[in-house]
Parts: C-alpha cells; sequence; structure tokens
C-alpha cells in the first residue's frame, strides 16, 4: 500500500521501463529527439538544492556510475536508469529502477520493485531539487523501507550525460525511524525521455 504514494513521474517511469523491458523496442531513437528539444545545456553545475544553501563538493560530483548508497550501504540492484525532462527545459527527474519480470506481475497482481528517483527545477544550466524518495520491495532487502530526502539537506550535480543527488533523509532502517539517513543516488543520461510540461511522464513516443 505505501507504494501508491510515489509521485506520477516516478510510477510512469517504471511503467515506461516496463514497457521497455517487456518489448517495446526501437522507441529510444524517439525518446532522444524529445530529450534534446529539453536540453539548454551541456555544462556540468553543483546547484542549491531547494533551501539547502549548501553546493555538491567535487567529491560528489556526477559519474554516470547507476549507483544508489543508503546508509552506508551499496544497494545492489538490476538498476534500469531513467533520465527525463520536459520539452521547454523547465523540469527533469532522474529514477534507478528495478522491476520484476511479466511473469512475476502477471502471478503476482502488481509491480513489486525497487525504485529511487528525484524530481528538479530546471533553469538553464543550474538544477534545483523538489524531490527525493526510495522504495525498497517487500523482500526487505538493504534494510530501509521507505527513504524521503529533507529538502534542507540536498544537494545535486547536473549535467547532460549524468546527475547526483546526495543528502539526508528520512525513514526507516532496520526497523527504527531516523530522519538523519545519508543517502545518494548517481545515475547516466546516455537518453533522455520525456515529460510533460508540468512534470508528469510523457507518454513513449
Amino acid at each position: 500500500m505505501r507504494r501508491l504514494t510515489r509521485s506520477h513521474h516516478l510510477a510512469g517511469a517504471a511503467a515506461v521501463a516496463l514497457a521497455l523491458t517487456l518489448g517495446a523496442c526501437g522507441s529510444d531513437g524517439a525518446d532522444d529527439g524529445s530529450g534534446e528539444e529539453g536540453s539548454s545545456s551541456s555544462a556540468s553545475t553543483s546547484a542549491d538544492s531547494s533551501g539547502s544553501g549548501g553546493e555538491s563538493s567535487d567529491e560528489g560530483a556526477a559519474s554516470g556510475s547507476d549507483t544508489l548508497v543508503i546508509n552506508g550501504t551499496t544497494v545492489d540492484r538490476n538498476w534500469r536508469p531513467v533520465c527525463q525532462r520536459s520539452d521547454d527545459g523547465k523540469k527533469g527527474a532522474i529514477d534507478l529502477l528495478d522491476l520484476p519480470s511479466l511473469d512475476e506481475v502477471q502471478e503476482s497482481g502488481h509491480i513489486d520493485g525497487t525504485t529511487a528517483g528525484a524530481d528538479f527545477d530546471l533553469d538553464g544550466d543550474e538544477a534545483t531539487l523538489t524531490r527525493f524518495q526510495a522504495h525498497n520491495d517487500s523482500s526487505g532487502r538493504d534494510g530501509f523501507d521507505v527513504i524521503t530526502g529533507n529538502k534542507d539537506d540536498m544537494t545535486i550535480t547536473y549535467s547532460e550525460e549524468a546527475v547526483r543527488v546526495e543528502g539526508t533523509g528520512t525513514g526507516t532502517i532496520d526497523g527504527k525511524e531516523r530522519e538523519d539517513i545519508p543517502f545518494s543516488i548517481d545515475i547516466g543520461c546516455s537518453t533522455w525521455v520525456g515529460l510533460t510540461n508540468e512534470g508528469d511522464v510523457a507518454p513513449p513516443g
């Protein structure tokens, strides 16, 4: 039931990735076009998150490694990276998705995977974070359930090729509620798919 609280883009990105996984091949070319229209810069920047006042350090530069680290533990999954951007270049989102197979979805009747993602606003090559959230699958691997980023303690490094978000979050670690859980998500963006100008996932091209 907790998975019903996901943002529109995260649920949509999961649906897009699942469709691609299940054989909707050949859409990457169309998606490339929508992403290029939304591009405003290829320069990397360290940008303040909403209300944070702090910048990412050099050690936190985006590397495109497709990794999620929660409370010092690297979350090892078969990640599928998804980078999204609106055509007007004002909204962006990243996701790492680990989704079940078609057989598993048909058997269980729902998508139960591990997902992590962030939303951000764009102004030229400046990115401002608006949200981070990570959801663990029902197996409870890696000791976390749902982690929501603390808006006053997150930073983002954004470029055309990679995005990194780091900070602290609130959630459950090993069954205990905490408000200071360190996290980072680093994702490579070789392809940008579409968001609507309102920040919701765009239908596949």
